[in-house]
């Protein structure tokens, strides 16, 4: 498998003042992860709305399956 290059996301978040968030929400499959997403958020953004952010972003992602 490849490595992505990330060099312009991760240019375009710095430059945008965003940072990157250590969770991610992840959909397994039978033997990998099928879907991983990862966040870049402000940071002025407390834990607490960084996490309740990623908690209602799953259970949208959830519903639309």
């Amino acid at each position: 498998m490849n490595t992505p290059d990330l060099t312009n996301w991760a240019t375009d978040m710095a430059a945008a003042g965003l940072e990157p968030y250590d969770g991610a929400l992840t959909l397994d499959g039978d033997d990998a992860p099928l879907l991983r997403i990862h966040l870049a958020v402000s940071p002025d953004m407390s834990e607490d709305d960084r996490a309740g952010f990623l908690t209602e972003l799953g259970r949208l992602v959830l519903r639309a399956l």
